[in-house]
């Protein structure tokens, strides 16, 4: 991920690396699991960066939304979920028009999948849609008729929902 000038973000084997130059001037463990997936990772319009924690997670222990206000040098958890409650995140977007909230999609099964709303100054978190593999999803697109997603259902078939912003249901 670009972050400005000659200073990249890179995601390495359980590593977040901050380079300038060709040359490491931060790097963090990623906690929980491998990595972040590549859209586990994003910056906001104010220069902040999120990342998702993603692993295999077998306890389903806590998972974290780690974010960093200075380029990558410090990071300090955002938001963290219950025990049991998912195995890991696949996804975080700025949520269009509303600087301090993102959509997080976590994953994997039965009650697990889910399409978070979080707000980022009072960790307020709001299910937008939960239950089934149809929220399973890796990506996401915000466009003006509502939410569109792919599921990513890795037992079954997969298909394209729409949600539109007065449903609660694709």
């Amino acid at each position: 991920m670009h972050l400005h000038d000659d200073t990249i973000l890179v995601v390495l084997r359980r590593r977040l690396l901050v380079m300038r130059s060709g040359r490491i001037v931060h790097e963090h463990g990623t906690g929980l699991g491998s990595q972040p997936l590549s859209r586990g990772v994003c910056r906001l319009p104010d220069g902040r960066i999120l990342y998702g924690e993603y692993g295999a997670n077998p306890r389903r222990d806590p998972v974290r939304l780690m974010l960093s206000s200075d380029d990558g040098a410090t990071w300090s958890a955002a938001w963290q979920s219950m025990p049991g409650e998912i195995r890991h995140i696949h996804m975080v977007s700025p949520v269009h028009g509303a600087g301090d909230e993102v959509f997080v999609a976590a994953g994997d099964y039965g009650a697990e999948p889910r399409l978070l709303r979080l707000n980022l100054k009072n960790t307020a978190c709001t299910i937008v849609g939960s239950g089934g593999q149809e929220w399973r999803m890796l990506d996401l697109i915000q466009a003006g008729n509502g939410l569109i997603w792919g599921s990513d259902n890795d037992r079954g078939d997969n298909f394209v929902f729409r949600l539109a912003p007065d449903e609660s249901a694709p």
